[in-house]
């Protein structure tokens, strides 16, 4: 009886038991995973001398002559509707008259946030940068390279073995991207390994340009053969 039961209901069986191991293995899952909290916060705060009311920055956009009405109108409606008041801040090239957004201004901006909020963090925390393992910076818009995260990195003299993520272009919701992300990496599990993607179109290069890198390349392809003939006693040379 028992062998012709088990004929029968052998498919049954086997889903049975594969619904079996995968509640104990979302279970065991579940029992290693950590709490995660957060321990502190810091926000950049700008200057006094950055402060403006949303009637002066109309008036900077209007004589600017950069906006169209439409435009101008949409960004009326947008503050009155986002909950600023008449005490926020602008960063300094949009508060000139013309305007000025050149990069430089925005790498200007994007570094007194960065390290300002990082240098209150790091006094508030008392945390040594040595024991900083994850980087994580979210950027709508603003995406260098440098990136942002090579930045802090250079600025606070990170490790060099620092795990560094840069999430740009995601938009505003980018935020709760980045505290799902932190909370993932937070738990104990092997890191996956980076892969590195490039755009060809910035990568586009003149003739005059390309001599250039294929000797550069030659020049790195000797080094690399160099630094491999480190035990046959020949010099070693690093770059």
């Amino acid at each position: 009886m028992p062998v012709e039961f088990l004929r029968k209901h052998v498919k049954d069986l086997a889903f049975i038991l594969t619904l079996f191991i995968i509640f104990v293995v979302l279970s065991m899952r579940k029992a290693m995973m950590r709490s995660v909290y957060l321990v502190d916060f810091a926000c950049y705060r700008p200057p006094r001398s950055q402060m403006c009311s949303r009637g002066s920055t109309m008036r900077t956009a209007h004589a600017s002559g950069l906006f169209s009405e439409s435009t101008l109108d949409f960004m009326q409606k947008t503050m009155d509707r986002s909950g600023l008041g008449d005490c926020t801040y602008l960063p300094e090239g949009l508060l000139r008259v013309p305007t000025d957004m050149c990069m430089g201004e925005a790498m200007k901006e994007a570094q007194a946030v960065m390290f300002g909020a990082v240098e209150e963090l790091l006094a508030k925390t008392g945390v040594d940068v040595s024991d900083i393992g994850i980087l994580v910076v979210n950027c709508s818009l603003f995406c260098p390279v440098p990136s942002l995260s090579a930045m802090i990195m250079n600025k606070f003299k990170l490790r060099h073995d620092l795990l560094t993520y840069n999430l740009q272009g995601m938009g505003c919701s980018c935020g709760l991207a980045v505290i799902g992300l932190v909370k993932h990496l937070l738990q104990p599990h092997l890191y996956p390994p980076d892969h590195p993607a490039a755009s060809p179109t910035p990568l586009a290069i003149t003739d005059q340009e390309a001599e250039q890198v294929a000797t550069l390349f030659r020049f790195l392809e000797t080094v690399q053969q160099l630094n491999s003939n480190e035990g046959t006693g020949a010099l070693p040379i690093y770059v």
